[in-house]
């Protein structure tokens, strides 16, 4: 057994996982305060003693956060969505805290894991996972390894741009018009507002879609900057599959039915470049991430954390 501990941009959620078939046997959630840093690795640090002591017989544990790693020395690297970070060994400082072995990756790398390993991309060698959340996460498998670019870095792909200017807020990264400001939970409550809602929470425009038709203009809206974000995504990887996650997923049915009409427009007469396994919603929506941080303890996992195991392989 392994524990696999998801940082969000809002909470912690972790668990103890069965590594033999990713089951999570024991979980937990906390609720922080992203402003603090201290408090946070505070709270990371008792969240896995805690389930540690739970556990004796777990040695690793897998961590997964928003925005940039350097997972060979488990460093975050200033995450644009947790303002005022800079670089943080959160790596080695759970690991001396703790006593455990401890790997540390992206959150959207960790959603993709997941997703190959006991989620909807089973079947799948190259596919892609958007994490809609806060921002918009891309983890990338490529014939079954995740794929990081020359240098690690790669699959910003919630930072491509969708337009010049355009959305209604600037981006965490300091520019204007990336993917995840049309395309993210934070963009669909801006475009709720605009259509004269007061909310909060892009929880709060699903759930009024069926009676309002403002909350419906806005996932109307949603639907087609997401679908017009795939469209870029399909002719960048040209993947088998693409699995949306996050916060959002679970209240896909409200617009990808309307994005993917969208996107078959976009695409015309070449419809042979749509994902063949589909456009669909993770069915781990809350778990994919301490799923993902789990298998990041792995050895001999089908998905392949970096892609020189895959060309040794």
């Amino acid at each position: 057994m392994v524990i696999g501990l998801d940082l969000g941009a809002t909470n912690v959620r972790a668990g103890v996982v069965d590594a033999a078939g990713g089951v999570v046997v024991s979980r937990a959630e906390r609720v922080y305060d992203r402003n603090d840093g201290p408090a946070l690795l505070d709270q990371l640090i008792r969240i896995v003693s805690e389930l540690h002591q739970a556990y004796p017989q777990v040695s690793r544990a897998g961590i997964v956060c928003p925005g940039q790693v350097d997972r060979h020395h488990g460093v975050l690297l200033h995450p644009v969505n947790l303002r005022g970070w800079g670089e943080i060994p959160l790596g080695s400082l759970v690991a001396e805290a703790t006593g455990l072995e401890v790997s540390l990756d992206n959150d959207a790398v960790g959603a993709a894991l997941a997703e190959g390993w006991i989620g909807r991309a089973r079947a799948a060698s190259s596919y892609l996972v958007l994490t809609l959340g806060t921002g918009v996460g891309c983890g990338v498998v490529f014939d079954e390894a995740v794929f990081r670019g020359a240098r690690g870095f790669g699959c910003e792909w919630g930072h491509l741009p969708q337009a010049a200017r355009g959305s209604t807020y600037r981006c965490g990264c300091g520019n204007w018009g990336c993917i995840e400001t049309f395309c993210s939970a934070t963009a669909l409550v801006h475009l709720a507002r605009a259509q004269g809602l007061d909310i909060d929470s892009a929880h709060q425009v699903c759930g009024m879609a069926a009676s309002d038709d403002r909350a419906r203009r806005a996932l109307e809206a949603f639907a087609g900057h997401l679908a017009l974000a795939l469209y870029t995504y399909v002719l960048i990887l040209n993947p088998q599959l693409i699995v949306l996650g996050g916060g959002l997923s679970g209240s896909a049915s409200l617009f990808l039915p309307q994005a993917l009409l969208r996107l078959a427009e976009l695409l015309g007469q070449r419809e042979y470049l749509l994902p063949p396994q589909g456009v669909v919603a993770s069915n781990l929506p809350d778990l994919a991430g301490v799923i993902g941080a789990a298998y990041l303890c792995m050895d001999g996992g089908r998905i392949r954390i970096d892609a020189a195991d895959a060309r040794d392989h």
